[in-house]
């Protein structure tokens, strides 16, 4: 276990440092998700039982 994790949450995924550069040298930024992170991404962190501080 890492004590840094990279949380996907677009994905629902959690990647170690060294998955999440693997994972970001082939990912691409779609601007319809970044419209969707931008709405939604503080509900979500809470759905899922993270502290949000707004």
């Amino acid at each position: 276990m890492h004590n840094t994790v990279y949380l996907i949450y677009i994905l629902g995924m959690a990647y170690c440092p060294q998955c999440f550069n693997e994972w970001q040298k082939n990912s691409h930024r779609y601007e319809d998700d970044i419209k969707l992170q931008n709405e939604n991404h503080i509900n979500w962190y809470k759905n899922h039982k993270f502290d949000v501080i707004e």
